[in-house]
């Protein structure tokens, strides 16, 4: 690998940890549409923004930042295998798309709660 040493090594190991996990549930998906159900049980339920406490806020950062890290798994298998392969690693379903917008409205309505 280019430009591996003490600095871009934990970048790196999770950069391919993601990857592999985009790719799994991808295979999962394509196998048994439970799987994300499965993995993710918070994606298709995401929290009211009017009973929003400070333990869901955090929860639906954790989310986020989860989800972010599956997605960027799933650009760098795309990006290394350049469409090399007819292999669409594509993790998140497009039905979904809904269900992560509402977790990202909950964080900036707890952001815009906590700034006042």
């Amino acid at each position: 690998m280019v430009g591996l040493n003490d600095d871009t090594l934990g970048g790196t190991l999770k950069a391919g940890i993601a990857q592999f996990l985009a790719i799994e549930l991808t295979r999962g998906n394509s196998r048994d549409s439970r799987a994300l159900t499965r993995y993710l049980p918070w994606l298709y339920n995401p929290p009211s923004a009017v009973q929003q406490g400070p333990r869901e806020f955090i929860d639906c950062v954790g989310h986020i930042r989860l989800l972010s890290w599956i997605l960027l798994g799933a650009l760098n298998h795309l990006s290394l295998l350049g469409g090399a392969t007819s292999f669409v690693c594509q993790p998140i379903p497009q039905e979904a798309s809904c269900h992560i917008a509402d977790h990202i409205q909950v964080v900036l309505l707890g952001f815009q709660n906590s700034q006042r």
